[in-house]
């Protein structure tokens, strides 16, 4: 592990390509305002960056990503006829050779875009203090250029001053926009409107917001900014009190155990906060991507993990071997949900490695008994 001060991660990068790094490294850094600590992935191949995020998804997820940003809309298509031709389904350079085979994606269309990443993710970071740690369990294979820093901090100073531009409005990516008492009824565009309905909620940051909408957050700042001169939304750089979970956790849910349930299906999710949400936490999350990103910000909180095995996107069972993986979450509870019954699913959900395996519909007393051999609520012992 490599420890820089405040400023000082430039430093530490220009290090790493002197000394031609390989692999993935994870920078977790401090912020000023409360001592938060948020982290960043990075992959570099012969000291260059050739990856950045805030966690390192999977290449059909990179894929999507990368078609929405570039509208090409057979992606999904092309990747269902691609993935059944890949041996390594962990393997980014597999896919990735084969969509520029097919002609739907072309070399430098994917590099400008991993660009593009790279340098929103080292703006983030960048101003803090904090360290920089190898990840040897994940691998990034892309063959790829990359971009070495001599290349990356004259686009980051560009983009600093485009930053400073927003001052004080904006001060930071990590600020939190919220709708202003009458926002809504300023707006008279329908789009802006649902934007505005939809992530606006004094919970994520512009930063946040910006990774899940997949668009660069100066250009989502620039948008807020004029937003902000509208009357339509504020901004403060932290998230409303009472509003501190990602899906709403109240002032009196925030003293039971945290637990996340992952599904895509609106139905169940409600069924399972009716089955525990008196007695826990629950934070929802309807896909595998969302779900890493709440594990990532509430990583001292979470105690149990409830994963659906059929999902789009990254299953259940991928899920969980990805949560695996990652060291903090390497004893976290986790407990599988699906509608398939038999002794071989059961093996392919042990071989996860979940911790339970409970066949849908489940059964509230059976859910609840589950759970509570792992995790009791303080209203169960209180009752």
């Amino acid at each position: 592990m490599i420890n820089f001060q405040v400023g000082n991660l430039n430093n530490v990068l220009s290090e790493l390509e002197q000394k031609a790094s390989e692999g993935v490294f994870q920078i977790n850094v401090t912020t000023e305002p409360g001592n938060s600590n948020f982290s960043q992935i990075i992959a570099l191949k012969q000291g260059r960056i050739v990856y950045g995020g805030s966690e390192l998804i999977t290449p059909e997820a990179l894929a999507e990503r990368i078609a929405q940003k570039l509208d090409i809309s057979i992606i999904n298509t092309a990747l269902k006829a691609s993935t059944s031709k890949i041996q390594d389904k962990t393997s980014f350079e597999e896919l990735f050779s084969l969509l520029i085979r097919y002609r739907l994606l072309q070399t430098h269309q994917l590099e400008e875009v991993l660009a593009q990443d790279i340098i929103q993710t080292l703006e983030q970071i960048l101003p803090y203090g904090g360290s920089v740690s190898p990840r040897p369990e994940l691998k990034f294979d892309l063959s790829c250029e990359g971009l070495p820093w001599s290349e990356l901090s004259p686009k980051l100073a560009a983009r600093k001053l485009e930053w400073r531009k927003l001052l004080p409005v904006i001060t930071s990516v990590r600020d939190v926009p919220r709708l202003t008492s009458d926002g809504l009824n300023k707006i008279s565009n329908i789009t802006v409107m649902q934007h505005c309905q939809k992530w606006l909620d004094g919970k994520r940051s512009l930063a946040e917001i910006a990774e899940a909408v997949n668009q660069d957050p100066l250009k989502l700042a620039q948008n807020y900014y004029l937003w902000v001169k509208q009357g339509w939304i504020t901004i403060s750089n932290q998230p409303t009190p009472s509003l501190s979970s990602s899906k709403g956790e109240s002032p009196a849910s925030s003293q039971l155990p945290t637990i996340l349930s992952v599904d895509d299906s609106p139905v169940v999710q409600t069924m399972i906060k009716r089955a525990i949400g008196d007695r826990y936490n629950l934070l929802l999350a309807s896909n595998g991507i969302e779900a890493l990103k709440i594990l990532n910000t509430n990583k001292d909180k979470i105690r149990l993990a409830l994963l659906d095995v059929t999902m789009p996107q990254i299953d259940g069972l991928e899920l969980c071997r990805t949560i695996r993986k990652i060291k903090h979450f390497a004893d976290l509870p986790i407990i599988m949900l699906t509608a398939k019954d038999g002794m071989f699913d059961k093996f392919k959900g042990q071989f996860a490695g979940s911790t339970e395996y409970l066949t849908k519909p489940v059964d509230q007393e059976k859910l609840l008994a589950t759970i509570e051999k792992y995790v009791v609520s303080p209203t169960t012992t209180s009752s």
